[in-house]
């Protein structure tokens, strides 16, 4: 492109020049008109601005090269910086999972908070599994015959502090695992604090729940179905869409508690108090010992409800 220019550009200088030496006569170049003299400088002049947006043209295209290629650096930087960041964070990942299996109760608690940090900082990797590690976590060591020799009244720092970590909002009011589904069935928790938490998307099916607060607790999505519930505290605590189907409850009280969306079907109760209880819409009470009352007698003051024979 830029010998086809020169070749054109130069013509006016080098036409005579030719006819002179060889004889040869050239066609003279269209001159709109104008002296030679007055040309030249013209057709000088428009070469000279041609050349300038060429240079121009030609400065833009390496910048813009250098650019690419610039981008192309950082991408690739960034992409090997990344890769680096996500090996760092799985091996953190993969040394939190394998202390779980420390035979030492405070690195277990340790790692607990290890994971839980990781969880918060890398939602979009780490949130789901780390949940599901720590509910099996409980699930494991609460099977264990030992554990619940151990701690039938009261569960171990581990435990009871992962479930605080589940369950309880941290100080800056964040529940990371809020959206998460907490599966913690067949679970035994004895003497468990779960007051003022919030549980939503938690299954406690098959549980053993024994002397555990739920004081003033928030349920949503709650799943209890054929769980057995004794000594357990849901005072001013508020239920909606929480399932309690063949379960079983001794000495559980419900005083103040709101409750919405809560099925009783098929539930045995043993000494149960829900004096001054909130029970609103959709709670279902069919098959129970509490199916021939009215709301008004299942709320009224000092009314406890014995299983009967037909429950037994």
């Amino acid at each position: 492109m830029l010998v086809i220019f020169l070749i054109v550009f130069l013509y006016p200088f080098y036409c005579p020049l030719i006819t002179t030496l060889t004889g040869f006569k050239l066609v003279e170049l269209y001159t709109f008109g104008l002296p030679r003299y007055e040309f030249i400088i013209v057709w000088i002049a428009l070469g000279g601005i041609i050349g300038v947006i060429a240079i121009v043209k030609q400065t833009q295209k390496r910048i813009l090269l250098q650019e690419q290629q610039q981008e192309s650096q950082r991408i690739q930087f960034q992409t090997q910086n990344e890769k680096q960041d996500k090996q760092l964070l799985d091996n953190r990942f993969s040394s939190c999972v394998e202390l779980l299996g420390n035979p030492k109760e405070s690195a277990r608690i340790g790692c607990a908070y290890n994971l839980y940090f990781l969880a918060d900082e890398c939602p979009e990797d780490y949130l789901h599994p780390i949940c599901e590690i720590l509910c099996a976590h409980i699930r494991t060591m609460t099977n264990e015959k030992t554990y619940q020799e151990r701690h039938r009244e009261k569960p171990s720092n581990e435990m009871q502090t992962i479930l605080n970590l589940l369950f309880q909002k941290d100080r800056f009011d964040n529940l990371i695992f809020d959206k998460c589904y907490k599966n913690l069935e067949g679970a035994f928790l004895g003497g468990a604090i779960l007051s003022n938490t919030i549980l939503s998307n938690v299954n406690f099916r098959n549980a053993t729940l024994s002397i555990v607060d739920f004081e003033s607790a928030s349920f949503n999505k709650v799943d209890f179905v054929n769980t057995s519930l004794r000594n357990v505290n849901f005072n001013n605590a508020d239920l909606f869409n929480v399932n309690f189907m063949f379960s079983t409850f001794s000495y559980v009280g419900f005083y103040g508690a709101t409750l919405n969306q809560v099925d009783f079907r098929h539930v045995k109760f043993c000494d149960v108090d829900f004096w001054n209880a909130k029970i609103k819409e959709k709670v279902n009470f069919k098959e129970t010992l509490l199916e021939k009352y009215s709301r008004e007698e299942i709320i009224r003051p000092g009314h406890s409800f014995e299983v009967t024979k037909s429950q037994k």
